[in-house]
């Protein structure tokens, strides 16, 4: 009672934020406590691994402490060979989509090459702790001497930034995204936000902000099966306070 709400956070927004010279990439090369991921494919390979000390990431309608990293430049956020997303695809088509949830900074034809490793660290001991995850020196479109570092940030309030240091390569045609998705994908009913396909839409220290600014008034729609749900959301009070609502959700057979 009484808080005012400033950041509805939990809920994606369609208009990512926008933020260059952000100044808010953590490198995780050389940092001490950093857990470098292995890849049997260092081409189109995944890894997976959990987050532990109680660490739990909101997302729409479940809390994930599970995450499944692709060199590909995305993270599932559920069970996944990584077979299917191989090559990237338009989030906003009607067919193709990815089979699983998942969140894609660089989705594109990366791989690790001589150079590249992908790092993952939590950042914080007091709530919202942030899970960082940073592909590192990667190669794009089969050039060698490209180098993509780049990272996605998870806080346990919800919000999610694609942020990006290093963006270089040869013939200038695919570091800015020009053959890569970089999108936010719930299921196509649910939430398939994208801020661009195939697009040369990104510069080096540039960060993308999807959960802040959100709309503090109005509806949302959520698709549900059989069973019950309990979304929420976060949101920001004035104070920098988070407050959680839950919203539960029953659902009621015939008659």
């Amino acid at each position: 009672a009484g808080l005012t709400p400033v950041d509805v956070i939990g809920i994606p927004a369609e208009v990512v934020l926008t933020t260059a010279n952000a100044n808010t990439f953590v490198d995780l090369e050389n940092l001490p406590g950093a857990t470098k991921l292995f890849f049997s494919d260092r081409s189109d390979g995944t890894s997976t691994f959990t987050v532990p000390d109680g660490f739990r990431f909101p997302f729409i309608t479940a809390m994930l402490n599970r995450f499944t990293v692709g060199v590909n430049g995305f993270v599932a956020l559920a069970p996944t060979s990584g077979s299917t997303l191989v090559t990237n695809v338009d989030l906003k088509a009607t067919t193709g989509l990815p089979t699983v949830p998942l969140i894609a900074p660089f989705w594109d034809n990366l791989d690790l090459g001589m150079n590249g490793d992908v790092f993952w660290a939590v950042d914080g001991t007091a709530f919202p702790r942030r899970l960082v995850i940073q592909w590192n020196k990667l190669n794009v479109g089969g050039d060698a001497v490209s180098n993509l570092t780049f990272q996605v940030q998870l806080t346990e309030a919800g919000e999610i930034h694609f942020v990006y240091k290093t963006l270089s390569e040869t013939n200038a045609a695919f570091a800015q995204g020009q053959s890569a998705t970089i999108g936010i994908f719930a299921g196509a009913t649910i939430f398939a936000g994208q801020h661009s396909y195939n697009a040369a839409t990104l510069a080096e220290n540039q960060d993308l902000t999807w959960f802040t600014n959100g709309a503090s008034a109005g509806m949302t729609t959520i698709k549900v099966g059989a069973v019950g749900i309990t979304p929420g959301f976060f949101y920001k009070t004035a104070g920098g306070a988070y407050v959680y609502v839950s919203i539960p959700v029953r659902v009621f057979g015939a008659g």
